[in-house]
This record gives C-alpha cells, sequence and structure tokens, in this order.
C-alpha cells in the first residue's frame, strides 16, 4: 500500500464510540470504514469529489455522516 493509499481523508468518531473514516484509494475514490472498539463493522466505497485534494468536500463529508448514522442505526 502507497502513502496516498493510506491518506486519511477525513474522520470523526459518533456518539464517543463508533469512528468513521474514509481512506483514499485513489484519486477519485475512498473506503468509508465504521469500526466499534476497533472492530471494523462496516466498509463501503464512496467518491471523492475535485480528488479530495485540499481536503474533503463540504457535500462529500455530509454524505458520509449520512451512510454512517444510517449504518449505526439499523444496528
Amino acid at each position: 500500500m502507497t502513502s496516498q493509499e493510506a491518506q486519511i481523508i477525513w474522520s470523526d468518531t459518533l456518539d464517543d464510540r463508533w469512528l468513521v473514516k474514509v481512506i483514499r484509494i485513489d484519486d477519485h475514490a475512498g473506503t468509508l470504514v465504521i469500526q466499534d472498539c476497533g472492530k471494523v463493522i462496516h466498509e463501503e466505497s464512496v467518491g471523492l469529489s475535485y480528488g479530495a485534494i485540499f481536503g474533503p468536500d463540504t457535500d462529500d463529508v455530509v454524505s458520509w455522516q449520512d451512510k454512517a448514522v444510517k449504518v449505526i442505526d439499523a444496528l
């Protein structure tokens, strides 16, 4: 894995429990990862608007948050 592939584009903690992050996999795509106590409970591919060159696009972050909340609420 190259350093670019391992780049965390965005991360947050929901409800002081769930670690949610987006990891770059190429110039225009990433993987949304949700963890509970260090265990991955969900992964899915997501897009990176404008390649997230200077950080994540605001609309992307809102989309990732919505996805994470839906996954967590379904548990």
